[in-house]
């Protein structure tokens, strides 16, 4: 069984945060150290100066929340829907292909807003089985991040498995005020031609489909 990790993208980058002894235990620095030293990694990935870093110790909780102190946390949830036929429903988002997701507005719990957003962004009715889908092995949400006005965004999405009936949906309708433009049904093994357009965390979804 491999170590407790976090694993945090930046576009096609990402650091890992892992709960390792056998590593320099950076979580035993003192907390402005570790912050500074976490912050130089963020901005080497940020920069396209390094693909990948890791960062290990003995207490995952404390890189994790050291590591969210640079950030503004946005909670986002989103569904992987399949129909009766077991194709998997994508979107085609600002010219990437994605699943439906989005974020988690005040008093929402992850799966109402999994759903919510499914409906909104494909313009699906009943939805069905809305089950946690958990993408690592001891990571429930994806977490990405990217930078909105100046300002360092974390992600965390938390993701549904979710079943409908085309036969109750015979037409999409893609959310186009929230840059939209198709909703499709893909087969399983077909999903390779999407899978390269589209995110890191969603191509690591992919590999649990």
């Amino acid at each position: 069984m491999s170590n407790p990790s976090y694993k945090i993208y930046a576009d096609d980058a990402y650091i890992v945060l892992q709960e390792n002894p056998a590593f320099i235990d950076s979580s035993d620095e003192p907390a402005e150290a570790l912050s500074d030293f976490l912050l130089q990694a963020i901005i080497l990935l940020e920069n396209k100066q390094l693909s990948q870093v890791c960062v290990g110790g003995k207490n995952l909780a404390k890189l994790f929340e050291v590591f969210k102190n640079h950030y503004r946390v946005v909670e986002a949830a989103g569904g992987i829907v399949r129909n009766e036929h077991q194709e998997i429903l994508l979107i085609q988002r600002n010219g990437k292909w994605d699943l439906p997701k989005g974020k988690v507005e005040k008093g929402e719990d992850w799966a109402t807003a999994a759903r919510r957003e499914v409906e909104e962004e494909t313009g699906l009715r009943g939805l069905t089985q809305v089950e946690t889908f958990q993408v690592y092995e001891a990571q429930v949400p994806t977490l990405h991040t990217y930078t909105l006005h100046g300002q360092r965004i974390l992600k965390p999405t938390y993701w549904f498995a979710m079943q409908c009936s085309t036969a109750d949906n015979e037409h999409l309708t893609p959310q186009t005020e929230e840059g939209i433009t198709a909703v499709r049904w893909v087969a399983t093994k077909d999903l390779m031609p999407y899978i390269q357009s589209t995110y890191a965390s969603i191509r690591d979804i992919k590999k649990k489909i």
